[in-house]
């Protein structure tokens, strides 16, 4: 009987046994199966979310290409054709994308896409046809003409239209993965309870379980200290519920302050509407979303943050990565302005250079109807000099441009700053009045700097006029020099700054100050909160041109009410050589010819003409030539050349400098003076005169011009 029941029990057992693992293996084989199914979902999805963003991208390229045709039809240059010639080669590539996706995409809206993009883009091509074509006005009206909006706001549509069929599909096939998900969580669960017919597997099972979940606890915890972003969770009223030792590192903030705090308390004023907007639908419908706002610091600063959040609206619960993007958009700030004041520069640098040339032929010819008006009426006297005050005027404007330009001829020199500021000192008392009292602070053991000695001063007497505006109740103005040391985390900030030794030149007023507003542009040619006519606007941009042709660094800090600081930094000079002496300008009845033949070389034919008479009044003889093509025979040739003066710029194949090559082959030893009202690298390299250069700047009087010829023909051997 007991044989009897004890073999019952084992077969019952084994049929037990056998049937457990019958369905251990069918619930595993189960498992698997779901394991298939959400890994399809799975990439399916990953899939929706390519094709949502390679719309995206399919609409930025043709957002580039509209970019480029704009530049191009504003500019006429051909090189901001670029985005536009690699956005019309990338469509093709993209559409074809998308249609090889096949992710759920409407083949109708798709077809309607490409319909669309092929109107834009031939349209961008027809206006840029028209350009090339010589119907610049025809261009433009066709783009005033709204066609192109048109195109890009159906486009947009599109767009928009198909990224939430996108949408909808992943959301279907997440919805899927969930209950994917909890029947493979289901089947493995079942697969665990078989498996506890085997005891001490279960236990040591269990065992590793829970060491495991200790890890990742002990895991999770070093990851939410040590992390640089900041790891919140808050309320739906957007109260702190947790937050990670990061608050503390960015905004100075101790964490048990921040806890049970609004987040609106802590967003700048400015952001605060644009952020509980884009918080509110997205919680509400329980999505992830991004946005950027600045958040008040311990400091009193604010601080960029760019947040990830996911809500979980059915917790009243969000979930949220803050990362601190404040020196990343300072420094794409600083590149944008940067680009801005270069292409301003360049603009500025072409205008200065025409006004050059027609101020020389203006100031020229009333300098020589002056010297010839010895007896004449005495109310036409005063309308020459009139008018020559009134080209003064404007050659100062267009120096002033080319200052900001970074297109003057620089004449650098290891100078020593305090002795500058000493010399100056009469003349800035003079330049303040009586209502400013002026301090120099000059810092023992200051290095020297290279720089321009004239520009400098310039560069000072500037900004002391502008602290001198910014007083008109009197106040005080302080100038400070000092060593300073910019180094690598310094100009990480900056642009087009290098780490390394500065003298420091601060000056600093009481005056009434400036807004963010108003310091964003300071530094922008004719800019200017003087009343009209007043102040040209020149004045900050010619000493931001100044110092950054030499090298250097600007800064400013003002606040309304507070004064103004405008730091400048030039490079240290290497060695202690001392400032060439200053030499004695020679008496104009010095200036006669001593029988010299002068080669001029000039395109301009009334600047040219100007100075041919020039020289002939002063008892040169003179051949005048207008480019390679008349002044090379000439050369080649066996008539006398005391000296060559010549434009740099000049039509045809040679400029100035080359053919002053040519002129020192053949003739060695003869002396060449060049001028021009604008150039950027024949003679003047990194900003500076090639060593060895002799340089009259245009506009340039009568007397100018004879003095320098007859300044350099007189260092001759021969004329000694």
């Amino acid at each position: 009987m007991s044989g009897t029941f004890l073999q019952g029990q084992a077969r019952r057992a084994q049929i037990f046994l056998i049937t457990g693992f019958v369905l251990l293996g069918f619930l595993l084989i189960l498992a698997i199966w779901f394991d298939v199914l959400l890994s399809t979902d799975t990439n399916r999805v990953e899939a929706a979310s390519a094709t949502r963003a390679l719309l995206i991208d399919t609409f930025v390229t043709v957002q580039q290409a509209e970019t480029g045709q704009r530049g191009y039809l504003l500019t006429g240059n051909l090189g901001y054709l670029a985005p536009y010639q690699t956005a019309i080669q990338d469509l093709p590539a993209e559409l074809q994308a998308l249609r090889e996706k096949n992710n759920g995409l409407s083949p109708a809206n798709l077809t309607t896409l490409q319909s669309a993009i092929a109107a834009k883009t031939a349209e961008l091509a027809r206006t840029i046809a028209m350009y090339q074509a010589g119907d610049q006005a025809g261009a433009i009206a066709l783009v005033k003409s709204n066609i192109g909006k048109s195109d890009m706001d159906r486009i947009q549509t599109l767009i928009v239209t198909m990224r939430a069929e996108q949408g909808q599909l992943r959301t279907k096939i997440e919805t899927n993965i969930i209950t994917t998900t909890w029947l493979f969580q289901a089947t493995a669960y079942l697969s665990v309870v078989g498996m506890l017919l085997l005891a001490l597997f279960t236990l040591r099972e269990s065992r590793a379980q829970t060491n495991q979940v200790l890890i990742l606890d002990r895991e999770l915890n070093r990851v939410f200290n040590l992390s640089n972003d900041i790891l919140a969770v808050s309320d739906a009223s957007g109260s702190f519920i947790t937050l990670s030792p990061a608050w503390t590192r960015i905004t100075g903030h101790p964490v048990e302050g921040g806890l049970g705090t609004s987040f609106h308390g802590f967003v700048h004023p400015d952001d605060l509407q644009p952020a509980i907007a884009a918080l509110t639908q997205p919680f509400a419908e329980g999505r992830a979303f991004n946005f950027e706002t600045r958040l008040h610091c311990a400091d009193g600063a604010y601080r960029w943050l760019s947040w990830r959040t996911v809500p979980l609206p059915e917790e009243g619960l969000a979930y949220s990565i803050g990362r601190d993007v404040t020196e990343e958009k300072e420094q794409a700030e600083h590149l944008r302005q940067s680009q801005k004041m270069e292409v301003i520069g360049q603009l500025t640098g072409g205008i200065a250079h025409d006004f050059n040339n027609l101020l020389t032929i203006i100031m020229g010819s009333l300098e020589l109807l002056q010297r010839g008006m010895v007896n004449a009426d005495p109310k036409h006297t005063r309308r020459i000099e009139t008018a020559m005050e009134g080209a003064r005027r404007a050659a100062a404007l267009t120096h002033r441009m080319l200052a900001f330009a970074r297109r003057q001829p620089l004449a650098p020199q290891n100078i020593d700053p305090n002795r500058l500021l000493s010399g100056m000192s009469e003349i800035l008392h003079r330049t303040l009045g009586e209502p400013v009292a002026l301090e120099l602070v000059c810092a023992a053991g200051l290095w020297r700097v290279l720089a321009d000695g004239h520009q400098l001063e310039n560069a000072i007497l500037n900004l002391a006029v502008n602290a001198r505006d910014a007083m008109q109740s009197g106040g005080h103005l302080t100038i400070e020099t000092q060593n300073s040391f910019l180094d690598d985390a310094y100009v990480a900030k900056q642009s087009g700054v290098t780490p390394g030794q500065y003298v420091l030149i601060a000056v600093t007023d009481t005056g009434e100050g400036m807004s963010p507003a108003t310091m964003a542009k300071v530094f922008e040619p004719f800019f200017t909160t003087k009343p009209v006519g007043t102040g040209t606007g020149l004045g900050l941009a010619q000493v931001y041109g100044f110092v950054k042709q030499s090298n250097g660094h600007v800064k400013i800090y003002s606040e309304p009410g507070h004064g103004t600081t405008v730091k400048l930094y030039l490079p240290r000079a290497q060695g202690s050589k001392a400032e060439p002496p200053a030499m004695a300008a020679e008496h104009p009845g010095d200036l006669a010819s001593r029988g010299e033949t002068i080669l001029v070389v000039e395109d301009e034919a009334d600047v040219r003409n100007f100075t041919i008479e020039v020289l002939r009044e002063f008892g040169y003889q003179v051949i005048g030539t207008e480019n390679a093509t008349t002044a090379l025979p000439v050369i080649a040739s066996n008539q006398r050349i005391d000296l060559m003066f010549t434009d740099i710029v000049l039509t045809g194949h040679l400029n100035g400098r080359q053919i002053a090559d040519i002129l020192l082959r053949q003739r060695p030893g003869t002396p060449v003076l060049f001028t021009t009202g604008y150039t950027r690298n024949a003679i003047i390299h990194n900003g500076r005169l090639d060593e060895g250069t002799e340089f009259l700047s245009k506009p340039f009087s009568a007397t100018a011009l004879a003095q320098k010829i007859r300044t350099i023909l007189d260092r001759l051997p021969s004329h000694v």
